[in-house]
């Protein structure tokens, strides 16, 4: 096996997203009409549609290296209080012009008064809770009742991306080759682990190379800029073990030569720039929202491999 640890993020790789962006398209339109709520399917379906302009903007933000559906729902309504309206077309102009990558579009929006983790954007991520979770699990993750009542929450609707089984013998045949699996996502994990307990799928990842939202959260403190995705420790953290310290990965204090036996698996734009950022391979698979449209940029930006799907990652085998 070429690579001793194969680090996979989640979203559009292993898991779908669709809970998810459906989820921060409400997020945005709770803040725009505050105690807003519903369950008629047709009508999520169509707020989906108007606020990410039928996923365009999903796209652009992924492109841009925006990978937090916490950040996806920031950035579009910071956008259209800025520039005051809720047509949402002119909202994906305004991101599309700006042209920035991520982590300079915070900076552009904290210089307008809305800094990233702050006011905000801890509003925004109390509300995506509320959807996410639903009134049961909100409750019992934060403690309180949510603003308003009425959601069994979006989590209970996540799929494989794959059929597990399917799944399972891909596992086994990287392990079996030699390799440690790993995860780094930017979810959290009471959202990730369960759901891979329910498909069967969490035995295969070494439990210390799990990197989740909740080491970012923690590690935060120790450093000035943001470290989600595109920053490296995401992936660093997963490489290394989620008990090797926080201090010494923002630091750079780690034997670098252990980069260059990992793979990190992906399907955004953040994925990539964390995992070059962290001296580590990378394989672009084109299961995320772009799909095959994602093969351009990824060839741009110097992915090692370019798959439509993590079943392909056994190609790397006949390489050798």
């Amino acid at each position: 096996m070429k690579f001793s640890k194969i680090i996979f993020d989640m979203d559009g790789v292993i898991t779908t997203e669709q809970a998810y962006w459906t989820t921060a398209a409400l997020t945005v339109k709770s803040m725009l009409d505050k105690g807003f709520n519903t369950t008629d399917p047709q009508e999520i379906k169509e707020i989906r549609a108007e606020i990410f302009q039928n996923d365009d903007t999903i796209r652009l933000c992924k492109d841009i290296g925006i990978n937090s559906n916490w950040d996806l729902g920031f950035v579009v309504y910071v956008a259209s209080q800025l520039i005051d309206t809720r047509d949402f077309r002119k909202v994906y102009d305004y991101i599309h012009d700006l042209n920035l990558t991520a982590l300079d579009l915070y900076k552009f929006l904290e210089d307008k008064g809305y800094p990233r983790n702050q006011g905000v954007w801890l509003e925004m991520q109390d509300y995506f809770q509320q959807w996410y979770l639903g009134d049961d699990g909100y409750q019992k993750v934060n403690g309180k009742k949510p603003s308003v009542n009425g959601r069994t929450g979006f989590m209970n609707n996540e799929m494989p991306m794959f059929d597990p089984s399917e799944l399972k013998a891909f596992f086994e045949k990287l392990i079996n080759s030699g390799a440690t699996l790993a995860i780094a996502t930017g979810r959290l994990a009471y959202e990730v682990v369960p759901a891979m307990k329910r498909w069967g799928l969490f035995e295969y990842f070494d439990e210390r190379s799990i990197s989740t939202y909740d080491y970012v959260e923690k590690a935060q403190v120790l450093c000035d800029e943001t470290i989600a995705k595109p920053h490296p420790y995401c992936f660093l953290k997963a490489l290394l073990g989620t008990d090797y310290p926080d201090e010494k990965i923002l630091s750079g204090d780690y034997d670098k030569t252990l980069s260059g036996t990992a793979l990190a698996v992906g399907d955004a734009g953040a994925d990539i720039l964390s995992a070059q950022a962290g001296g580590m391979s990378f394989a672009a698979v084109l299961t995320g929202v772009a799909g095959e449209n994602a093969r351009e940029y990824f060839v741009k930006q110097k992915a090692d491999y370019i798959f439509d799907n993590v079943f392909c990652l056994t190609e790397i085998y006949k390489r050798r």
